[in-house]
């Protein structure tokens, strides 16, 4: 059942690494502004270089930063679930399948920085933005998959780490899968 998963985290990476309609494009329109940037100085995930900033699995970011290769803003993609509920055949996985999106944040300031919501609403958007515009949910470019506009998301607290700070912003996205193998 890994290629049930793996269309799609393809998907989802294609979707945030996409510099025109991806989260990349969008995080430049609504992170920039909040900050008074130019929307082309905001950091991109790189998903063309995994390492830098993009990873395939769930990674503590404390592992990361022991490296010396974190750049931040770090995005995680990973499989959450895939749940097979026979809706097709047993000979074929028909199901949801769940992905799941890390994005953390890094904040210089020796304290806690005084507002770390506007930056974290900033991923918010973007990620909508990405995922629930309307030429984007339905069927995914490779057959048997879905998305309907499911997206939860998540807020972790502020803790030490990174630059000086890290925050998390989970998200899990739900489609639905027929495939044959």
């Amino acid at each position: 059942m890994a290629i049930v998963s793996a269309i799609v985290r393809r998907y989802v990476t294609a979707r945030i690494g996409d510099d025109t309609s991806g989260w990349n494009y969008w995080i430049g329109q609504v992170w920039a502004p909040l900050y008074g940037l130019d929307p082309n100085s905001v950091p991109n995930i790189s998903i063309t270089s995994p390492g830098a900033n993009y990873f395939t699995g769930q990674i503590d970011p404390r592992v990361i930063d022991a490296t010396g290769y974190a750049k931040y803003p770090l995005c995680q993609v990973y499989n959450v679930t895939a749940r097979d509920t026979h809706i097709v055949s047993p000979a074929q996985f028909g199901g949801i399948v769940q992905v799941g999106v890390d994005f953390w944040e890094s904040f210089p300031d020796e304290g806690p920085p005084a507002d770390v919501e506007s930056s974290a609403e900033a991923i918010q958007d973007a990620m909508y933005q990405t995922f629930n515009s309307q030429d984007y949910y339905g069927l995914l470019a490779e057959s048997g998959a879905s998305y309907n506009n499911e997206m939860a998301c998540q807020f972790g607290q502020l803790a030490p780490g990174g630059e000086n700070w890290v925050r998390l912003s989970r998200y899990t996205l739900t489609f639905r899968v027929i495939s044959g193998t």
